[in-house]
């Protein structure tokens, strides 16, 4: 099975490369209308994540290595580092800017003291 799907991502990149969107899709959709994770994880973290997951598969699937295409692991501490220093940074900027938008409205304080 290996050998003829790598023979398949090779002689129809396009294909395959819709094919593994299609997937990505069908756990969004799942994700959105049936478990409804996106209201307590945050919608895009899970669906970024369930989409590396997939590409992570596939190439396991064919038999090739991570490093095939592009991932260097040689320094895996400070990959994982830069990754979470720049995620939690994004969220606390996020979060800020929706703390001022609400407090910035005049119905919310109402809301929060009433």
């Amino acid at each position: 099975m290996r050998k003829e799907l790598r023979e398949l991502s090779l002689s129809k990149p396009l294909i395959v490369g819709i094919g593994l969107i299609c997937l990505a899709m069908v756990f969004r959709l799942l994700d959105i209308f049936v478990f409804r994770l996106d209201d307590l994880l945050g919608e895009i973290i899970l669906s970024k994540t369930i989409g590396f997951i997939i590409v992570i598969v596939f190439v396991k699937m064919i038999g090739e290595e991570m490093s095939d295409i592009g991932f260097n692991f040689d320094n895996k501490r400070s990959i994982f580092t830069i990754g979470a220093v720049i995620t939690v940074g994004l969220l606390i900027v996020g979060y800020a800017f929706e703390f001022m938008v609400f407090a910035s409205d005049s119905k919310a304080e109402s809301k929060i003291f009433c």
